[in-house]
C-alpha cells in the first residue's frame, strides 16, 4: 500500500509532545533579504523558538510576502524588531545577565563543530549577514562559536540554510537525551 500525504491537521495530531529543555532567542544580525528572514522565521516557528531579534522596518514584516513566506500568526513566536544594530547589541547584554549563554553560529578560528555541541538551558542563538555573517561586535561578547562543518567545495551555507540544521541539531540533541 502507497503512503498517503497527511493533511495539516493530521500532522499537527502527530507532533511529538516535548519540554523544550532549550530555551531560544534567536538574533539575526543585519540580514537584508527578506525570504530569508521570513524563511528562518517559519523554521524557527517550527522549532520552537521562543523569540526572534532583527532589525528591519515594520513594513518589512508585515507585507503578504513575509506573511505568506513565515506563516506567522498571532500563534506564533514572537518577532521583535529593533531600530538599529546597537539597540540589539545593548538587549542581548541584559538579557545576558539572565543566565542566557551567547552562541555565534559562524566559523571562526575558535568554534566548534556543531555535531559536538550539546545546548542546555537558555541561549541567544546569533546567525549573521548574507554576505558578511556575524559583526565582530556581537562576536566579541558570543560566549561560544559553533560552525555547521563543509564537505564540499564551498566554505558556508545559506543563512537560512544554516539556521535551519543549527535548530535541528539542537532540538534533535534534545529528543534523543
Amino acid at each position: 500500500m502507497p503512503n498517503r500525504q497527511l493533511d495539516h491537521q493530521e500532522v499537527m495530531s502527530k507532533r511529538p509532545v516535548v519540554k523544550l529543555e532549550v530555551e531560544i532567542i534567536l538574533v539575526l544580525d543585519q540580514l537584508i533579504f527578506q525570504e530569508n528572514i521570513a524563511g528562518i522565521c517559519r523554521v524557527a516557528n517550527s522549532m520552537g523558538v521562543k523569540e526572534v531579534w532583527l532589525v528591519a522596518e515594520q513594513k518589512l514584516i508585515q507585507s503578504k510576502n513575509f506573511r505568506s513566506i513565515s506563516r506567522l500568526n498571532s500563534k506564533s513566536i514572537a518577532l521583535r524588531t529593533f531600530d538599529s544594530d546597537h539597540k540589539i547589541y545593548e538587549e542581548i547584554n541584559h538579557v545576558k545577565k539572565n543566565s542566557y549563554k551567547v552562541v555565534a553560529l559562524e566559523f571562526t578560528d575558535k568554534s566548534d563543530s556543531i555535531v559536538k555541541w550539546n545546548p542546555s538551558g537558555k541561549i541567544i542563538l546569533i546567525a549573521g549577514s548574507e554576505r558578511h555573517g556575524i559583526s565582530q561586535e556581537l562576536l566579541d561578547i558570543s560566549d561560544q562559536a559553533v560552525h555547521i562543518p563543509m564537505l564540499g567545495d564551498v566554505s558556508s551555507l545559506n543563512v537560512n540554510q544554516a539556521v535551519s540544521i543549527a535548530l535541528y541539531e539542537i532540538r534533535r540533541n534534545q529528543l534523543i537525551s
